[in-house]
């Protein structure tokens, strides 16, 4: 178990420090990142669409059995890190 002796308790501040110092380089770069102007003229650029598919297991009592998955997205990126996106799921059981 965990003991609050002085030794443990200058490691957790050293670690917090630590952590502390990389999250703030971190979010310093993010704000330099922000300079750039992103914007495009023609509301079509920047859209995405994405479909993907799979295979689910299920198992309960006395309903065992594999059934696929489907899903497709249509979306657009308004900056580099943001965006909006429509996605439709389904799980075919039949």
């Amino acid at each position: 178990m965990f003991s609050y002796s002085p030794k443990n308790i200058i490691k957790m501040k050293y670690k917090f420090l630590t952590l502390s110092l990389l999250l703030a380089g971190a979010c310093a770069t993010t704000v330099m990142a922000q300079d750039t102007n992103y914007y495009t003229p023609k509301w079509s650029d920047n859209i995405f669409v994405s479909v993907g598919g799979g295979i689910h297991a299920i198992e309960n009592d006395g309903f065992n059995k594999l059934a696929p998955h489907f899903s497709i997205s249509l979306g657009k990126l308004i900056t580099p890190t943001w965006g909006i996106r429509g996605h439709h799921t389904t799980l075919v059981l039949g």
